[in-house]
């Protein structure tokens, strides 16, 4: 098993948040603020292949092989709690870990 932290991954921003780029697979996080007709929320996608660049010409192509969407919770603690439709709650630093998780198992897929 890869150490994610080893994996040779391109960090690139995005207007509304990052990509990880590693060699076979790539994670997008993305903050959308709230709006009249829906609240702010924190989407996590997981690629397949090569994520081409805004503006940048195509890479090889890619394709989602998953999706979580998380919303913020109220926390008993002054740390951000993030939830996920099904009830699934992650602090901030069990939600990175968990995206890192994400991009690791897909680069050995």
């Amino acid at each position: 098993k890869a150490d994610p932290a080893k994996l040779p991954i391109e960090q690139h921003r995005t207007p509304d948040g990052c990509v990880l780029q590693a060699p076979k697979a790539a994670l997008q996080v993305s903050w959308y603020a709230e709006r009249d007709d829906a609240p702010a929320s924190l989407h996590v996608v997981v690629w397949k292949g090569v994520v081409s660049r805004r503006g940048a010409p195509p890479r090889g192509g890619a394709a989602v092989v998953h999706e979580e969407v998380y919303s913020p919770a109220e926390a008993p603690t002054e740390d951000k709690v993030w939830q996920r439709a099904d009830g699934t709650r992650l602090d901030t630093q069990s939600l990175a870990d968990h995206c890192l998780a994400l991009l690791e198992t897909q680069s050995q897929a």
